[in-house]
């Protein structure tokens, strides 16, 4: 068929959130990861902040292109609010080069702008996607976000330099106390962070159907004063998904004995987080022995992007586009 008469056979329709399971093949050739409509019905549908917003394309009765973003609590300027995250770019390989990506994403653009008068969309997209994004729909290039990494035993001298060791426990569901922990949190000293009410971070975390994490709560006293959450990556790294503390004061005494619990709790030798926006943070995991690769040979030279999209390139009153503005911890990627 020709090229020509298959771009007018092509229909743009908005998402409907039902037979999810008509994205698992699309989904395995663009990715090459299976999943089933149990992970698309968690990550479109079941969401505390509310349901996904996107388009797809079809053709001969087949769902060949998607694309669409779900909604997040956020901070913004000391305010709690929605934020939306792009997510799952998916063209199956044979209808590529067709303009489906621009298309959908800007019909997403155009009916989010219906439902909410000022919006902010932010993306963590992999190195296939970036240029897409921030050639085509002038999306901000936020930054790219080392990783910070280092071995056990580094983490164990630190330790000992320290001399605090707090008592840490595996946290395996949205208990009480890690419900009050969350509530409590503070507003961020960076203008937009992620907003982990319990809800969220129970959908985040305990519910996902995308990967398995491991939550380890700090104790000093008995007091719950801080949480990590973790995953392992192929390579054997264990990656920092989270690492939150109430008081200030505890990043600089409690984060190396933190780390080094969580990579006991994978039974692994070595770990990564990227690297902090915040100062505080940054230093604190660099007098726990955490490194930066500055060449590009050697492990860990990949570079993180983060991108926003706000049609007013304000929102709240925060610049979205420039790095210093947020608070970037890898558990906010989908």
């Amino acid at each position: 068929m020709p090229d020509d008469q298959i771009q007018r056979e092509i229909e743009f329709r908005q998402t409907a959130l039902d037979d999810l399971g008509r994205f698992c093949e699309l989904y395995r050739r663009c990715f090459g990861r299976v999943v089933d409509e149990h992970y698309f019905r968690w990550k479109y549908c079941d969401n505390p902040s509310g349901h996904f917003v996107g388009f797809e394309a079809v053709h001969n009765g087949s769902t060949i292109a998607s694309y669409g973003v779900i909604p997040e609590p956020y901070w913004a300027n000391g305010a709690r609010v929605r934020v939306w995250q792009s997510m799952d770019t998916m063209t199956d390989p044979d209808y590529q080069r067709r303009g489906l990506f621009v298309s959908l994403a800007k019909q997403t653009y155009a009916h989010l702008s219906t439902i909410v008068p000022e919006y902010l969309i932010v993306g963590v997209p992999g190195p296939m996607s970036v240029r897409g994004f921030l050639d085509r729909l002038e999306w901000s290039d936020v930054g790219n976000y080392p990783a910070m990494f280092t071995h056990a035993g580094v983490l164990r001298v630190a330790e000992r330099v320290r001399r605090t060791k707090p008592e840490t426990r595996l946290i395996t569901s949205m208990t009480s106390e890690l419900a009050a922990y969350l509530t409590a949190r503070l507003a961020p000293t960076t203008p937009i962070a992620t907003d982990f009410t319990p809800d969220f971070f129970n959908w985040r975390v305990f519910q996902s159907q995308s990967r398995t994490f491991k939550t380890l709560g700090v104790y000093v006293h008995g007091e719950l004063v801080g949480v990590c959450v973790t995953t392992k990556d192929d390579q054997g790294w264990v990656v920092v998904q989270l690492l939150d503390f109430h008081d200030p004061v505890d990043y600089a005494r409690l984060t190396s004995a933190t780390l080094r619990a969580a990579v006991d709790a994978h039974a692994a030798h070595k770990l990564y987080v990227l690297e902090p926006t915040d100062a505080r943070r940054r230093n604190t995991l660099r007098r726990a022995g955490l490194v930066v690769n500055r060449t590009t040979k050697g492990p860990l030279t990949y570079r993180q992007p983060l991108i926003a999209y706000n049609p007013t390139h304000r929102f709240h009153g925060v610049d979205a586009g420039m790095a210093t503005s947020w608070d970037f911890q890898q558990l906010m990627q989908d």
